[in-house]
């Protein structure tokens, strides 16, 4: 027997089928202990490790301050991976490029990529409103004497369709996100690299459009004339 490249067991899971709440990670698992078998959980934590073995019938303790984790592939020998400078000079010169550390790249792109399209399911993702739609659609100029009207809702609908996709691929992308900010879950589900990762809220300078010194001076002007002739 040969397993299949594409086996499921390839893609270790992100999100726990059997939470009530949708979408939970499933790295909030850490130790396979049900909470109804951790007697301690609820007192201090250094009891929280106390569980009940149905097995033998006695009460054990399971150390669950850093072993007993979910399965990591430590056997496999992590290699880096190269950042977009050194692939795009891999391209040029092939002949003194690390190709390794190139692959690491293509590998951690390809598992990001199934995780997103494949292994987080539709299900866990709260829909559209409807009354996005509807605010999108009235956007939409009533008269299009130009175009033919089946053309027009071909097009509204390619375009709807487009965005539904456009929406679950985002939150897919941020629950991924989210849980790979986690350095054990970036080993456990070989992602060792995210592209394009979202920047946390302030640890970036704004970098949009500056405005040009007399439109700002304009601005103040007109504040200033309106705090002093508008009644408040």
């Amino acid at each position: 027997f040969k397993k299949p490249g594409k086996a499921k067991s390839r893609f270790p899971p992100v999100i726990d089928p059997f939470s009530r709440t949708l979408a939970a990670p499933i790295s909030s698992l850490r130790h396979y202990l049900s909470v109804s078998h951790r007697i301690g959980t609820n007192y201090v934590p250094s009891s929280k490790g106390y569980y009940i073995d149905i097995d033998h019938r006695t009460i054990k303790y399971k150390s669950v301050d850093g072993k007993n984790k979910l399965c990591l592939n430590s056997d496999k020998e992590i290699i880096e991976p190269a950042n977009e400078t050194e692939e795009y000079e891999g391209l040029m010169n092939p002949d003194s490029a690390d190709h390794e550390r190139i692959q690491a790249r293509k590998d951690s792109y390809n598992r990001y990529m199934q995780y997103i399209d494949e292994e987080i399911p539709v299900d866990v993702i709260a829909p559209i409103r409807v009354y996005w739609i509807n605010h999108i659609l009235e956007l939409i100029p009533a008269d299009l004497h130009a175009i033919d009207p089946s053309r027009v809702t071909s097009l509204v609908d390619s375009m709807l369709k487009e965005m539904n996709e456009s929406y679950y691929k985002a939150v897919k992308k941020s629950i991924l996100d989210y849980i790979l900010k986690d350095e054990n879950e970036m080993k456990r589900l070989e992602i060792y690299q995210t592209l394009n990762s979202p920047i946390d809220w302030g640890n970036n300078f704004y970098t949009g459009i500056e405005p040009e010194e007399e439109w700002k001076q304009n601005v103040m002007m007109a504040r200033m004339l309106m705090s002093e002739n508008l009644c408040i």
